[in-house]
């Protein structure tokens, strides 16, 4: 008499999950079977989402190419502005008012530095430098106030779900709201 036990065939990891992958892709939404109309509006919603995530690194892909072609040329800037002289140096404010910059990219090269170096030898020259540097500079406090503005949101809701190791109460402020000083009492 043959035996009544079944055998499972043996599979693997990778094969057991792509089995459940398909098989929840079989499901609806919310986990149960449905009809094939309520399926097939998941699937367009679904197949027009998935193309924004690699249009969203496409776009940070040329964002960062961007960024290193003009952190080279920066740094290219910054070799020549080393040794210029007067008539290199005119030659290269144009190229340097057409630069883009960031935060990071001053701060890497430093070409502020070396442009107002470079500058205070050749006084000619220093009137149509000055604008370049002081444009530089507001749009360094301008990233770095809200680069530091991203990391206090960040903070703020990384700190929001803890509650206050300092107090009891959660719903009174974390910090002291400043008050008016008060007035000595007469006696």
């Amino acid at each position: 008499m043959p035996s009544k036990r079944i055998l499972k065939r043996w599979q693997s990891e990778a094969t057991r999950r792509r089995r459940a992958a398909l098989a929840k892709y079989r499901q609806g939404l919310n986990g149960k079977w449905e009809s094939n109309a309520k399926k097939a509006l998941a699937k367009r919603v679904k197949q027009k989402s998935l193309r924004i995530g690699p249009l969203l690194a496409r776009c940070k892909a040329a964002q960062d190419a961007s960024l290193e072609r003009n952190l080279a040329k920066a740094h290219k800037l910054v070799k020549v502005l080393q040794e210029a002289d007067q008539d290199v140096l005119s030659q290269l404010v144009p190229q340097l008012e057409s630069l883009p910059v960031t935060a990071a990219l001053l701060r890497r090269t430093l070409i502020p530095k070396f442009l107002r170096e470079t500058a205070c030898k050749f006084p000619s020259i220093k009137s149509k430098v000055t604008p370049i540097i002081q444009k530089w500079r507001e749009i360094y406090v301008k990233d770095r106030a809200r680069q530091i503005g991203q990391k206090k949101e960040a903070f703020k809701r990384s700190r929001k779900g803890t509650p206050a190791t300092s107090q009891s109460r959660p719903d009174l402020p974390l910090e002291p709201e400043p008050t008016q000083p008060t007035e000595p009492a007469d006696d």
